[in-house]
This record gives structure tokens, C-alpha cells and sequence, in this order.
């Protein structure tokens, strides 16, 4: 039982990343080269010295790659040649994930994550050794008859309860974010006592509107912990063990599905604008957006 992965086939692997000879598929050594490049660019560790090896994983590796499917790049390595390591790791995902560091070919951004556990890797659909160009796992063809919809009908009961959660959550920072619209519209045309009344109710609408934020992050961070520990179990477990392996692969699908609805991206871009513990004027115009206000 392999890593769930949520999408319709397409004929192949995309040929923007591999080259095809036959039925055998090799990375693009133009794509190798970009990918390689990007590591050079964290500057608190030399990433390339403390890999052991470098994995392309997922489903870039399948035939049921979507327009804007991530490469997953994995460096695989032990965690004590890294001084404050799980730091590092944290801080490398986010470093590629951050506005402006992102690199994209074609369509596929390039997102970076450190492997302390190489046994997770077996779990995946698809594993291509970058450095040696060899296949692990994979790659994984499907049929083209193949309805993700109707393998995961059990699963998607699961993601429209906990999707029902973040859209309330939501509808409440939909509303607040109205609010506080209406209130600085209002102080246009106010002075005085009037003015400075409705100046502290609009702080605490927007003192509102970052709790709402913050309960949308904790929902995601039980989503991430959901997975995460879903695939606690070794790799040999889940194999021996049916209902192990399925719940890896219910947990990962699930957590799929909330992304490709974009709850994780959105709930992503409001908590970067809490980053610095307040929002501004710029950052509310970008929420009201996003809220369609």
C-alpha cells in the first residue's frame, strides 16, 4: 500500500521533467541541473554535502500529475550531521516555500524537505534517485479508466467534515473582515468623542479578525499532525499490517483533497501575514480579497 495519490491519469509522465526512451523514463538533465542550483541557494548549511542521496518523490513520478503538481525534492540524510536539526529542517521547507524563493519549471514548483527517515520514502508512489538517475519505486502508470473519486468515496466523507470546520471558520473571517471595512468607511465621517469611540471597537474587530486567522491555523496544524502520524509506522509494519497501511493512505489522501481545495494554501497566506504578530493596511486589502469583500 503506496502513498494516495488524488488525480485523474494522464498518457504519461509530464515531459516537461523526464524524457521517455521506450517505456523507460530518465530525469531532463536541464531539469537536474535547475534542481541542484535552487539547493545552492539556502545559506545556512551546504545542502548538497550533508545529502546522502537526493529523491525526487510523489506524484511528479506518475502518470496522474496535475499542471502545477510540486516536485518534491528529498535529501535524505541523518540528522546528527546537522547541528540544531530539526530547526534546520523546519526552516528549509519554509525557505522554499517563501514568496520569492519559489522556482518553477513549466508550471511544477521545486519544494525542498529534509529526510531523516528514509523508511517514510518506500511509502511513496514514485522515488527517483537524482544523483545516480535510477528508480527506487516507480514510475507508477495507471490506467486510464482509473476515478480517484470512487477509490477515495470513504475518504471524502472524512474531508468534507473537517472542510465544513474551516469553511465556518472562515464565513466568521468573511464577515468580521466586513465589518471592519464598514467601521473604517465610517470614521470618514467622524471627529471627536464619535471618532475615538468607533477608533477602539475597530481594534478589537481587528483583534477579531486574528483570532479567526488563528483558529484557521490550528485547524491546519491538526491536519498536518493528522498525517504525520498516520505515518509513524514503519514502511515493513504497514505491509504487514493492512489496517496500518491504510490509514497512511486515508490520512495522506485526505490531507491531498483539503489542498486541492486550497484550504491548505489560503490558511498558508494568512498565517504569513500574522508572522509579525499584527496586520497592516496592505495585508487587510489582501484579505478582504481573498474573502471576496
Amino acid at each position: 500500500m503506496k502513498e494516495s495519490t488524488v488525480d485523474y491519469p494522464q498518457k504519461d509522465l509530464s515531459p516537461e521533467i523526464w524524457m521517455k526512451t521506450d517505456n523507460s523514463y530518465v530525469i531532463r538533465p536541464d531539469v537536474k541541473k535547475i534542481i541542484l542550483n535552487v539547493l545552492s541557494n539556502y545559506d545556512i548549511i551546504n545542502i548538497q554535502d550533508i545529502a546522502e542521496t537526493i529523491h525526487i518523490t510523489g506524484s511528479i513520478g506518475t502518470n496522474q500529475i496535475t499542471d502545477d503538481a510540486d516536485i518534491d525534492v528529498h535529501i535524505v540524510t541523518d540528522s546528527s550531521k546537522i547541528e540544531n536539526a530539526e530547526l534546520i529542517q523546519k526552516d528549509v521547507f519554509k525557505h522554499f516555500r517563501k514568496e520569492g524563493n519559489v522556482t518553477y519549471i513549466g508550471m511544477h514548483p521545486i519544494e525542498v524537505y529534509i529526510q531523516f527517515n528514509p523508511e517514510q520514502e518506500l511509502l511513496s508512489d514514485a522515488v527517483y534517485d537524482l544523483l545516480e538517475d535510477t528508480w527506487i519505486i516507480g514510475p507508477k502508470i495507471v490506467a486510464d479508466t482509473y476515478d480517484p473519486l470512487e477509490d477515495f468515496s470513504d475518504v471524502l466523507v472524512t474531508v468534507q467534515e473537517l472542510a465544513g470546520e474551516a469553511d465556518i471558520n472562515f464565513g466568521k473571517l468573511k464577515r468580521k473582515t466586513i465589518d471592519y471595512s464598514i467601521k473604517t468607511k465610517a470614521l470618514e465621517n467622524l471627529d471627536g468623542r464619535a471618532r475615538k469611540n468607533l477608533l477602539s471597537k475597530l481594534k478589537g474587530k481587528l483583534d477579531e479578525i486574528e483570532q479567526s486567522i488563528e483558529s484557521l491555523m490550528k485547524l491546519k496544524g491538526q491536519w498536518i499532525q493528522m498525517r504525520r502520524d498516520s505515518s509513524k509506522a514503519s514502511p515493513d509494519k504497514a505491509l504487514e499490517d493492512i489496517k496500518t497501511a491504510k490509514t497512511w493512505r486515508d490520512a495522506n489522501a485526505c490531507f491531498k483533497f483539503l489542498s486541492r481545495y486550497h484550504y491548505m494554501k489560503t490558511i498558508s497566506k494568512l498565517e504569513q501575514m500574522l508572522d509579525d504578530d499584527k496586520l497592516d493596511s496592505n495585508e487587510l486589502n489582501r484579505i478582504k480579497q481573498m474573502m471576496g469583500v
